[in-house]
């Protein structure tokens, strides 16, 4: 693992995570080793990490996390590193943003400044000697950490939609960045990646009658998003496929067409004979 060091706040001793012990140490894991640069750090052509971000393999996780239990090194399974990563990633909790690459699996850590603390630090080694400058400092390092987190949440957002069946976008452009951002103003993270789950949901699935394929922007800025909320209900307000009531519309429509090209049945052949000779004639047949 690469060297150096790094701090932490002690909030992290009344999270959740700390009675965890897998999860604990998958998190301190991640953000440990998480780029640290301000300007990331370039992978290969396909991939830069960005600060907070740490690309690697759940074999090498495997590896990493390596505990000795009655004298015998011992692995966790990957079922259970998976299920970590899958705890961590919840909506409820968001400690974490996973997406997949060809190289293996790109960690984001959620708030990546909240839990270093650096605001409350340097904070505490000003002390009160630079006044008026100290104060402006402080709330220069609140809006450098609130435009950092939201970063974090619209990147989450964007990787969300990217793992799911839905169009692709090749990178997070300034329009989509812009209205995720907006969205965020009125909305939840987490409402928001409900919304997007229930729109692959409904839309992947062939009992819906839904088949439009929106990109991201579109789905955004264009009101469709709306109508995904969880208070919306969507998957009542897009009506489902009634499968059964088809071939009878079907083969009504193909019993019409042989009555209009006279291939009826001879019961109907006979009635059309019967009724034209009545017509021709002017009066009923002559009882037997």
């Amino acid at each position: 693992m690469a060297g150096g060091a790094f701090q932490t706040s002690r909030e992290i001793f009344g999270h959740s995570i700390w009675k965890n012990i897998v999860e604990f140490r998958l998190f301190f894991l991640i953000y440990g080793n998480a780029v640290f640069s301000e300007e990331g750090v370039k992978i290969d052509e396909s991939l830069t990490l960005q600060r907070g971000q740490w690309l690697r393999s759940t074999r090498k996780i495997q590896e990493d996390l390596e505990y000795i239990e009655n004298r015998q090194v011992k692995q966790y399974s990957t079922s259970t590193i998976n299920r970590a990563i899958k705890s961590l990633s919840h909506v409820k909790v968001q400690m974490l943003c996973t997406k997949t690459h060809e190289l293996g699996t790109v960690f984001t850590v959620v708030n990546y400044e909240q839990y270093q603390g650096f605001g409350g630090y340097r904070n505490m080694e000003l002390g009160t000697q630079l006044g008026t400058v100290a104060k402006q400092s402080r709330n220069n390092n609140k809006n450098v950490k609130k435009e950092k987190n939201l970063k974090d949440l619209i990147s989450c957002i964007f990787d969300h939609w990217m793992s799911k069946d839905l169009v692709k976008h090749r990178v997070l452009t300034p329009q989509i960045n812009l209205q995720i951002k907006y969205k965020l103003n009125h909305y939840s993270e987490e409402e928001m990646i409900q919304a997007i789950s229930s729109y692959d949901a409904i839309l992947n699935n062939p009992d819906y009658k839904l088949n439009t394929r929106w990109g991201l922007l579109d789905f955004l800025e264009k009101g469709h998003f709306e109508k995904f909320l969880p208070d919306r209900d969507p998957y009542t307000f897009y009506p489902k496929v009634v499968n059964d009531l088809v071939p009878q519309k079907q083969s009504k429509l193909s019993k019409n067409k042989e009555l209009l090209r006279g291939k009826g049945g001879g019961g109907h052949a006979a009635g059309t004979s019967q009724v034209s000779s009545f017509q021709s004639s002017g009066s009923l047949p002559k009882p037997n």
